[in-house]
C-alpha cells in the first residue's frame, strides 16, 4: 500500500470534547479515556478486532448519561475512518459477521456505501450506566460519520453485557474486512457505478 491509511478528528461541542488518532492498519493497539469504564470496554474490543491502533480522548457530560458522549465518539471515529480512506485505493467494501457470546448471538452487516444508514436493534437492557440504546447511538453515529450502511442485529439474546459484547467484536470484523484494501481491482472502485458517492 503506497499511502499509509490514517487519520485524526477533533470534535468539540458545549456537550462532548472528543480526539480520535486511527491508524487503520494497525496491530489492535487501544488507547482509550472516555471517563466510562463500560465504553472503554466495547471500544477496546471493538480496536482489537478491527485491528486498527485507536487513540481516543473523550470527556463529555456523563452526569447526565453517556448518550451525547457515546454518540459523538461514533460521529468522530466514522469520519475518521472516512479520512483514512479518501485517498486510498479499491477496498472490499462489505463487511459481515455473526458472533456468539455466551447464550447470545449477533449478527452485524457493513456497506462502505457513501448512503449513511444505521438499521439497529439491540433490544432493551443497561450494563453500568450505558443503555443499548446509547449503544445504538453510537453505531448510528458511526454509520453517519463513515458515510456507510451498518446492520445490527441481536438475534439471540440474554444477558446484555454480552449481547453488546458481541456486537461490538462483530463489528470490529466487519470493519477489518471492508476496509481490507482489494488488490484486484487494481484502484478502481469498488461499485459497478465507477464510483462509491452520494452524489
Amino acid at each position: 500500500m503506497s499511502t499509509q491509511r490514517t487519520a485524526e478528528i477533533m470534535r468539540r461541542s458545549l456537550e462532548t470534547s472528543v480526539h480520535v488518532r486511527l491508524q487503520i492498519d494497525g496491530h489492535g493497539a487501544a488507547k482509550i479515556h472516555t471517563g466510562h469504564g463500560f465504553i472503554d470496554h466495547l471500544l477496546h474490543a471493538m480496536t482489537f478486532f478491527a485491528m486498527f491502533d485507536i487513540d481516543i480522548q473523550a470527556t463529555g457530560d456523563l452526569a447526565t448519561g453517556c448518550h451525547h458522549l457515546f454518540e459523538d465518539i461514533g460521529l468522530a471515529l466514522g469520519a475518521a475512518v472516512a479520512r483514512a480512506l479518501e485517498s486510498i485505493g479499491a477496498i472490499h467494501r462489505f463487511g459481515w459477521a455473526l458472533v456468539p457470546m455466551d447464550e447470545t448471538l449477533v449478527q452485524v452487516a457493513l456497506d462502505i456505501s457513501g448512503r449513511p444508514l444505521a438499521v439497529v436493534d439491540l433490544g432493551a437492557g443497561e450494563v453500568a450506566g450505558v443503555g443499548t440504546e446509547d449503544a445504538c447511538e453510537f453505531l448510528r453515529g458511526l454509520a453517519a460519520g463513515m458515510n456507510a450502511t451498518l446492520h445490527v442485529d441481536l438475534l439471540k439474546p440474554g444477558n446484555t453485557h454480552h449481547a453488546l459484547e458481541a456486537a461490538f467484536k462483530a463489528l470490529g470484523l466487519v470493519l477489518r474486512q471492508a476496509v481490507a484494501a482489494d488488490q484486484m481491482r487494481q484502484g478502481n472502485a469498488p461499485s459497478t457505478k465507477g464510483r462509491v458517492s452520494t452524489e
